[in-house]
């Protein structure tokens, strides 16, 4: 049965009230709303849908355009909203990145697509994270949230959040964002970000081996390195358990109070969409 569709009656909340982030992904869209100040929020505030997209769609785009229109609570007049863009590649590059930029490193890492353009978007002081994307996809997110003051990769927002943390204790640390079809795997060393890649699939020695390459990659072994797991409690648990056969430091991420606060259907929203208002 699909699920039932997200209309102004069945969240109490107002609209010009609160805040609604998306997250466009390959085979669904997956959709938060909250209050604008989530420290005011409580679990009935805060929903979580995910939406898978109809197999009759033929283009990424449509089948996106039917997932929005299907819901008409995503195009109510929101005081503020994000859009994610999930792709399979992006790229970490200086802060001062362009458009122009963001095409040539895509060629150099053979993920550039004659349908495809170029996001770019802040991930700090220091860094961008751009990504090629469906242009009609694009197109379709700029028509429709016109008014969407964050229209970015998710990897950028992770990378905003993490590095507050990376730089608490002496050692240096890998973040392990766990999705229902991949891994976000971000690693920090003493001089900062040392590399961020989504891991297809939820194979766990793929996703083990990517964690234990990345981290020796930047020179954290042993006692210098510890894991923190965030994502789907599903896979945290068996990831945990066979992580701390070769490191000694595999712990969960620590969750913001803020969320505690907002309830299970905050822990059970992606990571990316839950933290977009307490990293910017």
């Amino acid at each position: 049965m699909p699920p039932e569709a997200l209309t102004s009656e069945i969240y109490a909340g107002e609209p010009r009230h609160c805040r609604l982030s998306l997250q466009v992904c390959a085979d669904a869209l997956e959709a938060v709303v909250r209050p604008l100040d989530p420290a005011t929020g409580t679990d009935a505030d805060f929903l979580y849908r995910r939406i898978p997209y109809t197999v009759a769609a033929d283009t990424p785009a449509r089948a996106l355009e039917e997932a929005v229109y299907a819901n008409p609570l995503l195009v109510a007049p929101f005081a503020r909203t994000d859009v994610l863009l999930r792709t399979p590649g992006c790229m970490v590059l200086p802060a001062d990145a362009d458009a122009d930029t963001a095409v040539a490193a895509a060629a150099l890492m053979g993920i550039d697509s004659p349908q495809a353009e170029p996001l770019v978007a802040s991930a700090g002081r220091l860094y961008s994270v751009a990504a090629m994307v469906d242009r009609a996809v694009l197109g379709f997110v700029r028509r429709t949230f016109d008014m969407a003051r964050t229209v970015a990769h998710p990897m950028a927002v992770l990378m905003r959040w993490f590095a507050s943390r990376s730089a608490l204790g002496n050692s240096g640390k890998v973040y392990v964002n766990l999705r229902p079809d991949s891994s976000d795997i971000l690693v920090y060393n003493h001089l900062g970000p040392a590399g961020a890649v989504t891991v297809g699939g939820t194979s766990l020695p793929d996703t083990i081996y990517y964690i234990m390459a990345m981290a020796s990659a930047a020179g954290l072994q042993g006692d210098r390195c510890e894991v923190h797991l965030a994502g789907m409690a599903e896979r945290r648990a068996a990831l945990a358990a066979e992580l701390g056969k070769y490191l000694p430091a595999v712990v969960p991420a620590i969750i913001p109070s803020a969320l505690l606060a907002m309830g299970r259907q905050a822990l059970a929203a992606p990571l990316e969409l839950s933290i977009l208002p307490l990293c910017e």
